[in-house]
């Protein structure tokens, strides 16, 4: 949770460099699907280590009612932002974001007995982040493999084909 407050926080703070070149190269990107999608990149990533732990535990109704809320609340609102309200893009990836903070207090209840500040051992927290920390660069190049056709199509036909392309490549 520290980390990833730590991340949000360092985007947010990168969020007029990144607007910057969006006006530079012409990008339809704004300040509301940036913070939107740090929000939800952070949120996404607890609720995803609290569903993990219902998975460890054995807790399968809790990994039910987790798992199910998130995915109703998050499609509900979705729904409504898109269709209703009409806000595209921005209002997608804002229902995202809202759906996922008001269940965090859901998340966090789930998490309650492993995020305890005297489970915290450093000596284990220092090996961990050793031996973790490749993986971050690992999955870092695999994004970038993965989405560089996503990129070129990008440059050379609109971001609609690019959409379809996306829906239609999974």
């Amino acid at each position: 949770i520290f980390f990833g407050f730590i991340a949000v926080s360092i985007g947010i703070t990168t969020i007029p460099v990144i607007l910057s070149l969006t006006v530079k190269y012409d990008l339809p990107i704004s300040w509301v699907a940036l913070i939107a999608a740090l929000i939800v990149m952070a949120f996404t990533q607890w609720t995803q280590f609290a569903l993990d732990l219902t998975r460890l535990r054995f807790a399968p109704w809790s990994f039910l009612v987790l798992s199910l809320a998130s995915r109703v609340t998050i499609s509900i609102l979705g729904i409504i932002a898109v269709v209703i309200l009409d806000f595209g893009v921005d209002g997608f990836l804002g229902a995202q974001a809202l759906g996922l903070i008001l269940l965090f207090p859901l998340t966090l209840f789930v998490m309650r007995r492993d995020i305890k500040i005297e489970n915290w051992d450093w000596k284990w927290a220092k090996k961990l982040l050793n031996f973790g920390h490749p993986f971050v660069y690992v999955g870092l190049a695999y994004w970038l493999f993965a989405s560089t056709d996503r990129w070129m199509l990008a440059a050379m036909n609109s971001l609609e084909e690019v959409g379809i392309y996306s829906v239609a490549s999974r």
